[in-house]
């Protein structure tokens, strides 16, 4: 995950699935991309960019 984006689908559907967020993600090279999917299927892990781990 690379970004949140609030208010960002603000219809009542966005409102009830989302609270109106949505996310963007930040691909990388093919290598990451196959390490980040096994890391987040054997660890339920995902990589998130620093600004997205200030918020939490």
């Amino acid at each position: 995950v690379w970004r949140l984006n609030w208010l960002a689908d603000r219809s009542e559907r966005g409102w009830k699935q989302s609270l109106s967020m949505m996310v963007n993600y930040r691909y990388y090279s093919f290598d990451r991309i196959d390490r980040n999917s096994i890391d987040y299927i054997d660890k339920q892990k995902i990589q998130i960019d620093e600004q997205v781990s200030k918020l939490l």
